[in-house]
Parts: C-alpha cells; sequence; structure tokens
C-alpha cells in the first residue's frame, strides 16, 4: 500500500510547521520575559528602531558598557530586560 501526497498536502504540511514554530518562538519568549520580570529585571521596550544602523549602534553601545547577551540584558525586537535598573536608566535615556 502505498500512500501518495499532493502538493496541497505538502504545502498544508509546511505551513503547520511554520505556525507550530511561531508559537513556540513567542511562547518561549513569553516565559522567558515573565521569568526575568519576576527576578527583577527592567523592561524596556523601544517604539521602533529608526533604521539598521540604529539597531548596529545600540549593539555597540550595549557592547562598550561591558553587558553580555543572555546574562545582563536580553532583546527581542525592540524590547529590552536589563538585571540592572541603573543601566536600563541609562538605556532610556540614551535611547527612549
Amino acid at each position: 500500500m502505498s500512500i501518495k501526497f499532493s502538493l496541497e498536502d505538502s504545502i498544508k504540511e509546511d505551513l503547520g510547521r511554520q505556525i507550530q514554530y511561531a508559537i513556540d518562538d513567542k511562547m518561549s519568549y513569553a516565559f522567558m520575559m515573565m521569568y526575568w520580570k519576576e527576578q527583577g529585571w527592567t523592561t524596556v521596550k523601544l517604539s521602533r528602531f529608526q533604521d539598521n544602523e540604529h539597531a548596529v549602534d545600540i549593539s555597540y553601545w550595549l557592547t562598550e558598557q561591558g553587558l553580555k547577551d543572555k546574562e545582563d540584558y536580553y532583546r527581542e525586537g525592540a524590547e529590552f530586560v536589563f538585571a540592572s535598573e541603573k543601566i536600563a536608566t541609562m538605556f532610556i535615556l540614551r535611547w527612549a
């Protein structure tokens, strides 16, 4: 007995995997943000990046401050959480 998959079935499977990945990614992010907030981390959400150079400038600034991704801060898009309230305040003054 052979099972034949149509192009439509293949597309449905592929879309299903993409949707599942997006849901898993968003849930993982939501749980991590909740965890860091419970640990006393400070959240800063930019309205958006001005352009790609703006995002690069922020990355350089974070490095210049000696911050390590996933240890001192975490970023998802234009939302940041910082372990240090002082650094979060400096970030807001510089970039928000």
